[in-house]
């Protein structure tokens, strides 16, 4: 049983952001994403998609990528 087990019951701090990518994989644009969990997170940078690979990150935590394979 953890020391504090409130803690548990706090709600997690996210920082979202999606980074859209060239085709080399160098970041073109970088937009915050004020999803709730990462599903959420996930179904907006999906929209993203313009023919192009996009990167969704929580802090340093890659959370997915979508789109074409890095050349």
């Amino acid at each position: 049983m953890p020391d504090f087990p409130f803690l548990s019951a706090l709600p997690v701090n996210h920082h979202y952001r999606a980074l859209l990518l060239d085709l080399g994989g160098k970041i073109l644009r970088v937009r915050i994403i004020a999803g709730f969990d990462d599903e959420e997170a996930s179904d907006m940078a999906r929209d993203m998609l313009d023919g192009r690979a996009v990167e969704l990150w929580d802090g340093n935590h890659l959370i997915e990528r979508f789109g074409p394979a890095q050349a």
